[in-house]
């Protein structure tokens, strides 16, 4: 306890001193903040004796950019993110994450270049963040420690970045170093409505007892054609998955997702889309395969369902996960969007064919999930969402064995500023 104080403290004095000096150095200073509540109604268990928890998020941002001058940028950026009743005092004491979200120095046109260079703690987000985000859903968010460097030519950007997701002492009982590493790169027209981007993503994701030499690669491509707009994007994995006193394994996996989606703009903007998400499993008879897709850094949320229950591999247990779905969206009012997703959900690899001993009625579905949600901004910096969400369970379900029906709800209000 005394040493997250500590911690704290010291972080806050480290942002003050900054924030002090920063007018005698800086031309110019601009500060920004959010202030985000979230309460959840919580009923997701799947097991006996369900009950509705209620939980309270808040999390609260500040940051200070110093434009030096044309070149040269700094950022520092600090948070903290608590569950209402998670210090268990009234004291401003225990603060639970209190910490640097970014801290970095940007160096851009380099020697009269178009070369861009970032060093430091900052958020790494691309493309519609299915492999690398900001994870903003989750009260934390998501932050990396590393350095980007970025070229430009005409439409053409290609950053190349490298951060240490874990660093280990060399010890008797040594560990090695996690790193996540890649080159992406993105053609966006001026004029254009449609941007393709390329990527190769490589990572060293460990614990005690297995280990990947993971690597990425891929495509995603979105625009518009008048009233239809489209999202593609796809991705192979491959390398090794290390395990130990077991055999490596090979990695061979992959990611499929497609989105269309065409506006009525005469009927309050409703739009009807389709969409399909495809992430590979384990495949049968195969011990020296690993076919599980991990979606890396990803922001899940967005993608496989509001409940958040199929949205890791650990929750899909490396089957995998196949996910068409329908989108139905209207601007009724100004400012206010109202939106409902249907997914039916199901594993893409058979629990039977993976798992010994299971009943032959154990069945791929997991089971058809509705969300709902309404977003009302009446102003720039407010913005007000809520949201529910049921999962109508499939009675031979492998994955969240227990109670058919599972549900939760949320209203959040974000002050940005």
């Amino acid at each position: 306890m005394l040493s997250r104080q500590l911690r704290a403290t010291r972080i806050a004095l480290q942002i003050a001193c900054f924030m002090a000096a920063l007018p005698l150095a800086a031309q110019t200073v601009t500060f920004s903040g959010q202030v985000r509540e979230r309460s959840e109604a919580d009923n997701r268990s799947s097991g006996a004796n369900p009950h509705v928890d209620v939980y309270h998020y808040l999390r609260t941002r500040l940051a200070a950019t110093a434009t030096i001058n044309e070149w040269l940028t700094a950022t520092v950026e600090v948070q903290d993110s608590r569950t209402f009743g998670q210090t268990k005092t009234t004291f401003n004491t225990g603060s639970p994450d209190f910490d640097l979200r970014q801290g970095n120095i940007e160096v851009k046109d380099i020697a009269g270049t178009s070369i861009s260079l970032k060093l430091g703690r900052q958020v790494i987000s691309y493309a519609n963040e299915r492999l690398l985000g900001r994870s903003d859903w989750n009260n934390t968010g998501q932050s990396f420690d590393g350095a980007m460097a970025s070229v430009t030519s005409g439409d053409i950007r290609v950053d190349a970045f490298g951060a240490a997701l874990a660093r280990y002492p060399n010890t008797p009982d040594y560990h090695r170093d996690a790193i996540l590493s890649g080159l992406w790169g993105t053609w966006k027209p001026e004029k254009g409505t449609t941007n393709a981007q390329l990527f190769y993503i490589f990572d060293s994701p460990g614990n005690d007892t297995t280990r990947d030499n993971r690597h990425t690669a891929g495509a995603y491509v979105n625009g518009s054609v008048n009233d239809l707009d489209f999202e593609v994007d796809g991705a192979y994995q491959f390398g090794m998955h290390i395990r130990k006193g077991a055999p490596d394994r090979t990695i061979a996996a992959s990611l499929v997702g497609l989105r269309a989606g065409y506006t009525l703009k005469s009927a309050a903007n409703l739009r009807i889309g389709l969409g399909f998400d495809m992430l590979s499993g384990l495949k049968a008879n195969d011990p020296n395969g690993f076919g599980a897709f991990n979606t890396l850094y990803g922001t899940n949320h967005r993608f496989y369902g509001h409940l958040d229950v199929v949205d890791n591999t650990t929750q899909r247990q490396d089957l995998g996960l196949s996910d068409p779905f329908v989108q139905i969206s209207v601007i009724p009012w100004a400012n206010t969007r109202i939106g409902a997703d249907l997914h039916l959900l199901s594993t893409m690899s058979d629990p039977k064919e993976i798992f010994a001993n299971l009943p032959s009625t154990t069945s791929k579905a997991i089971g058809k999930e509705l969300d709902l949600t309404i977003n009302y901004t009446p102003v720039k910096a407010f913005n007000f969402t809520a949201g529910f969400a049921v999962l109508d369970g499939d009675p031979d379900r492998y994955l969240l064995p227990g109670r058919k029906t599972l549900t939760w709800g949320f209203g959040m209000m974000t002050v940005s500023f």
